[in-house]
């Protein structure tokens, strides 16, 4: 009897060495855990409205993929919630509420990551989604909302990472660039006599049935074809001299004929632009499109311009 109980007691020892050596296993491959930091530019210079044209505004939210490049489902972070801050040194860099680690190897891994803005909740997988413009971009949260934007590490996929025991390396920083997918297009408004500045007052301006859906790939950052027509709202006029303002818009065609500008006065004036008949308007992502509308007793005359985001002008003519 005493034999036995012996042998039990040494196994219950044995056992309780194995768990604490388990445990301390685990916390070994946790510590050895590699952070990702994200940093980010964007491509573009700051035009007419001045909102998220080469830095996130600060309300911006994003949505983060990191998946192994071998495409094993069951190891990365899928639509991850991050929040975004300009550092005290003017670095734009993404937060995250919760820590993405590189998948833990015995060896190097290769990760891709894609990053888009603003986030959405629904959008789960790499896959093709619908995203909508808001109607009304006369407010910054608005335009915002509307602002798409994709980004990949500055070097491209895949991110190369070298697995490491040092335990000084516990983070590494990956930059992605992000690129403006949609239209913008910019109204400065000018009347004309006998109207006066101050009739600018209380104005509103919108773009006239224009695509307001469009397929979203996130897997590589390309749009599909412009769908449901709607108008929507880009400038509720507060001043006279407060005479210019933008919307965002998924690239389209807008047919010749039709009605794309729209200008109501507070006094129910109503002035309207259409592309000519001989011809179209074609608005790509990325470019903002500049159009000075001169109107008054005589209508409305329009001319247009069309830059980069990064505000290098040209001349589209219509």
């Amino acid at each position: 009897m005493k034999k036995i109980i012996t042998y039990s007691f040494l196994t219950l020892i044995l056992f309780a060495t194995q768990a604490c050596n388990n445990e301390d296993n685990q916390t070994e491959k946790k510590s050895d855990k590699v952070a990702v930091s994200l940093t980010c530019e964007m491509l573009g210079g700051r035009a007419a409205s001045n909102l998220q044209g080469s830095m996130f505004d600060p309300t911006t939210e994003l949505g983060v993929y990191l998946q192994k490049s071998s495409g094993e489902l069951n190891d990365g972070y899928f639509n991850h919630y991050c929040t975004n801050q300009v550092t005290a040194g003017g670095v734009d860099s993404i937060v995250q509420p919760s820590q993405m680690y590189f998948p833990l190897a015995n060896d190097y891994v290769d990760v891709d990551i894609v990053a888009y803005a603003p986030y959405v909740i629904s959008y789960g997988l790499k896959r093709t989604y619908d995203f909508d413009i808001q109607a009304d971009q006369s407010t910054k949260a608005g335009y915002i909302k509307s602002d798409l934007l994709y980004g990949i590490p500055t070097t491209g996929n895949p991110v190369h990472h070298v697995i490491t025991h040092d335990p000084a390396q516990k983070k590494q920083n990956v930059k992605l660039t992000f690129h403006h997918l949609l239209s913008k297009v910019t109204v400065t408004l000018q009347p004309v006599a006998p109207l006066k500045a101050d009739a600018l007052v209380g104005a509103q301006v919108k773009l006239k049935q224009v695509g307001t859906r469009v397929p979203f790939n996130l897997v590589d950052g390309t749009l599909g074809t412009a769908s449901t027509p709607g108008d929507v709202l880009i400038g509720n006029v507060a001043a006279a001299t407060d005479n210019t303002v933008s919307g965002l818009i998924p690239p389209q065609t807008i047919a010749g004929g039709t009605d794309f500008l729209e200008v109501t006065l507070a006094d129910g004036q109503v002035y309207k632009y259409a592309i000519p008949e001989a011809s179209s308007l074609t608005l790509n992502g990325g470019r903002n499109y500049q159009f000075n509308m001169k109107f008054g007793a005589n209508g409305a005359e329009v001319t247009i311009s069309v830059a980069d985001w990064v505000d290098i002008t040209g001349h589209y003519v219509l």
